[in-house]
Order: structure tokens, then C-alpha cells, then sequence
């Protein structure tokens, strides 16, 4: 590690029972068994229900479009959630209102299910294929826990903690959708294409490194380190499509509905090298710091004195050994650094 102080700043559906439609519904009842199917999905039942899913989607374009509108709402309803005007400072909206917003966003987490067929409930194991030709698999990651899963084609996905994707392939097509947590696709010795299913976007990489993070109630977010990759919305309106939009090498960004944005103000330089454990930070508070260390420890840093936590220090971390952070720190600010059962404690001398 090498650390500075600094002047310190702070970075960074519920349950229903889906049911099918007739070819003859009306556009509502199209939109009312959307919002249905997506509390099914986030269920219990969302493997079993998987095909009866898929089939109403394939009822016809009345079925998809109704997606693709509520996932509009909702992206839009993101973009005011970060407005100064209509953000946080905004008056509450009707109940009426809160419960479309709700809805929408819970049937916009969902979206991507449509692409795989016969999820499979599968532990954390490398990737294996079948005879048929398709075949998929949930990987995921435990708490605290980062995992790097061969792909089919020569590519690898590195999970962070608590994270889970699905992998699918069929016909040559490799597919990863990502349920949630942060990912990094490293597909620069592969020669494969790689379709990347977050929230209601769909981003095509090749030749790529990449970090994509999907967390609940916010817009995706991604990062091209190197190579080629376009975003595009994952279901569109029939009338009107939206062609890819390439993204741009080193940008943090938010994907919304296919669209692209600036991710905003961050402690975080360089999050290229997180699969190994490493960050680099710029005027990072020691109590976000210690946080981040503290998600992937047996043995977490404990603050003793709260102005700990409000100095901030920059360079490159190794977060996951909090006993060499804690020991960095003390060494940079002059902390002592005592052991005891419930953790490192740390205090000023």
C-alpha cells in the first residue's frame, strides 16, 4: 500500500402469482399480467415457473412492449430519483404513484429471465457443457467470498461477494445474465462474443475487460477497461428500436434502458485490479475504507475513536487483508493498533 492523507470526502416485488393471456387481451391487461409475472419471477417459484414465463412472452409483441414501456417508466423514474429537483427533496407522491414506480422497477429487475430457459439451481463449479448444445448454470458467490468461473470460449467471470449470474450457451452464443453483485468479464484471449444481461440492458463484448454491477433499486453500472463493447435496451418497442451504443474505454457509467450516462462522482481511480484484491483510492474516508475491508473479513477493523473515521488518505489498498490495512494505516497516521477477540482496534496515541 501506498497511502496520504487528505482532505476527506465521502465517494460514491413483492409477492403475486403471474398468469397467462390470451392472444385477444387488451394492452391492460397486458401491462397488469406483466407486473404479475414479475412477482412471480422474484419468488420462490421462479425456476418452476420459468416456461410458463417465457410462453406468455411469446404470445406476442403486445406481451414484450408492455415490458419494454414499464422499464421506460422506470428509468426515467431513476433519473428524477437523482435530480436535485425532483430527487430526494422532492414531495412524496401518491400511493397510487409510489406503487407504478414500485412495480415497474421490480418488473424491470426481471426482464432479463426472458433470455434463458431452465434455470438451474446449480452450486459454485466451473463450466461444464452438454451434449444438447444448450445448457445453463447459476454461479454465485458467498459472503465475503470472490470466485473466478472458466466461460465457454476461452473467457473467465470473477464474482465479487455475495454476487450471482447465470451462464448460458446455445448455438455458439455465450449469455451472462447478472441476478446481482459485481462482475468482471475477462474475455481478451477469447475470441467469443459474450451478450451481458443487466436490468433491462444488454451489452455485447468482445475481446473485453470490464467491470458490470447490478445492486438493488439503481441503475446498472459498467466499465470498459479494454476492447469492444455497444449497449442496447433488452426488450424494445417494435415500432420504434434504439441502435447500440458503443461505450467509451476507462468511463464509469449507468445504463438506462439501453442509454448511457455518466456514473458520478467517485473515491474509486482504478477498480481494474478488485479480483485481486487491490483498490485505488482518492481522498477516501477511513470509515468507507474500513467498510469495504470489513465486507470481506474474518476479522474486521474496529474504529475506537469516531475522528478515525472522518480523516480521509488516497493510494492503492489491498481490502481484503485487514490486518495489512490496519497495520498501513496506523503506520501512515501513527495509530495503535491493538488485537483482540472481536477484531484489529484502532486508536489514536
Amino acid at each position: 500500500m501506498s497511502g496520504q492523507r487528505g482532505s476527506g470526502q465521502r465517494g460514491s416485488g413483492q409477492g403475486g402469482s403471474g398468469q397467462g393471456g390470451g392472444q385477444g387481451q387488451e394492452p391492460a391487461d397486458a401491462a397488469e399480467q406483466a407486473a404479475q409475472w414479475f412477482a412471480t419471477m422474484r419468488g420462490p417459484q421462479a425456476g418452476a415457473r420459468t416456461p410458463q414465463f417465457e410462453a406468455w412472452l411469446n404470445q406476442g409483441a403486445h406481451n414484450r412492449e408492455a415490458f419494454a414501456r414499464i422499464c421506460k417508466i422506470f428509468d426515467d423514474s431513476l433519473v428524477l430519483r437523482s435530480s436535485a429537483h425532483y430527487g430526494p427533496l422532492r414531495q412524496r407522491r401518491s400511493l397510487r404513484d409510489m406503487r407504478q414506480v414500485l412495480v415497474s422497477g421490480a418488473i424491470a429487475a426481471c426482464l432479463a429471465l426472458a433470455v434463458f430457459v431452465g434455470l438451474v439451481p446449480a452450486s459454485m463449479l466451473p463450466w461444464s457443457s452438454t451434449p444438447t448444445g444448450q445448457t445453463h448454470m447459476l454461479l454465485e458467490t458467498a459472503p465475503r467470498t470472490m470466485r473466478t468461473f472458466a466461460l465457454p470460449g476461452g473467457g473467465a467471470v470473477t464474482l465479487d461477494r455475495a454476487s450471482k449470474v447465470i451462464v448460458g450457451s446455445r448455438d455458439g452464443t455465450s449469455t451472462i445474465k447478472l441476478v446481482m453483485g459485481r462482475m468482471q468479464l475477462n474475455a481478451l484471449d477469447s475470441a467469443q462474443t459474450y451478450t451481458i444481461a443487466a436490468g433491462a440492458n444488454t451489452i455485447t463484448a468482445r475481446a473485453a475487460l470490464m467491470d458490470v454491477t447490478l445492486a438493488v433499486h439503481q441503475a446498472p453500472r459498467v466499465r470498459l477497461y479494454i476492447g469492444e463493447a455497444e449497449v442496447q435496451p433488452l426488450l424494445q418497442n417494435a415500432a420504434y428500436r434504439i441502435q447500440g451504443q458503443r461505450l467509451p474505454v476507462g468511463r464509469p457509467l449507468r445504463l438506462l434502458h439501453g442509454r448511457i450516462g455518466n456514473a458520478g462522482p467517485s473515491f474509486v481511480t482504478n477498480e481494474k485490479d478488485w479480483p485481486s484484491g487491490w483498490g485505488q483510492y482518492r481522498a477516501i474516508a477511513i470509515s468507507r475504507l474500513v467498510s469495504i475491508a470489513n465486507s470481506y473479513a474474518e476479522k474486521p477493523i474496529v474504529i475506537d475513536d469516531p475522528a478515525i473515521g472522518t480523516m480521509s488518505v488516497s493510494g492503492r489498498f489491498r481490502f481484503t487483508d485487514t490486518s495489512a490495512l490496519a497495520a498501513n494505516l496506523a503506520t501512515v497516521f501513527g495509530f495503535q493498533v491493538t488485537e483482540r477477540p472481536d477484531g484489529l482496534h484502532l486508536r489514536q496515541n
